[in-house]
């Protein structure tokens, strides 16, 4: 179930950036700005979108102790926003399963931390 929603919510990050890429342009167009100007405009929409919620993994990852926990993604923050910078389509949905897992109960302590809590 997680992992459809990460799937769902990354694509609509997609859809949204395309929908409204394609809006400014042509909105630019009609304005008989240059293509390339309206191109550069979508690129900066496209890499703002990007790196703010990369911004908001960083700042919730810490919020939720997200280092505490057993996994792939469960890394510190700055290693978390290095991976979700460069590898946005992979980072960012693994992030989002993992909060789901965290915020239901399901995910598992590190050992380390799992044995001096009990």
């Amino acid at each position: 179930m997680n992992l459809f929603f990460a799937v769902s919510v990354t694509l609509a990050f997609f859809i949204t950036q395309v929908v409204v890429g394609t809006i400014l342009l042509t909105v630019l167009q009609m304005m008989s700005i240059p293509n390339n100007v309206g191109e550069i405009v979508n690129n900066v929409f496209q890499f703002g979108t990007m790196l703010c919620s990369v911004a908001w993994m960083v700042v919730d990852s810490k919020k939720i102790g997200l280092c505490r926990y057993q996994g792939f993604i469960c890394e510190r923050p700055v290693r978390l926003a290095i991976a979700g910078a460069l590898l946005w389509i992979v980072v960012f949905p693994m992030y989002l399963c993992k909060r789901w897992d965290i915020n239901h109960g399901v995910a598992k302590l590190k050992p380390e931390l799992a044995n001096s809590v009990s």
